[in-house]
């Protein structure tokens, strides 16, 4: 999903993250941010997402973003990549058939 400012992006996606945590089909969460780290690092909803995978056996790797995708994608932006079995979201499910009729 898209969103705009690193809070609002990062709140969306571990707010993602919270409703499929039991549903990693890996146990790796991987994060990537273009910019200076310590604005991710410092992020509430980033300590969030360190908080939510405590104990549960989920390595959460943390890098810069390339080059290449912070100059594509902007200074800023945030990528978090994870692998979960899908689920079904009735409003997600409305949203998409809103968006999609003509």
């Amino acid at each position: 999903s898209k969103a705009r400012g690193i809070d609002l992006a990062i709140d969306k996606v571990v707010a993602d993250i919270e409703l499929n945590i039991d549903k990693l089909l890996s146990p790796f969460i991987c994060v990537s941010y273009a910019g200076d780290m310590d604005v991710l690092l410092n992020n509430p909803a980033y300590l969030r997402l360190v908080d939510l995978v405590k104990g549960k056996r989920i390595k959460l790797v943390v890098t810069p973003m390339c080059v290449a995708g912070g100059i594509v994608l902007g200074l800023g932006c945030v990528s978090v990549a994870y692998a979960a079995r899908a689920s079904f979201n009735e409003e997600a499910n409305k949203e998409l058939k809103n968006s999609t009729s003509v």
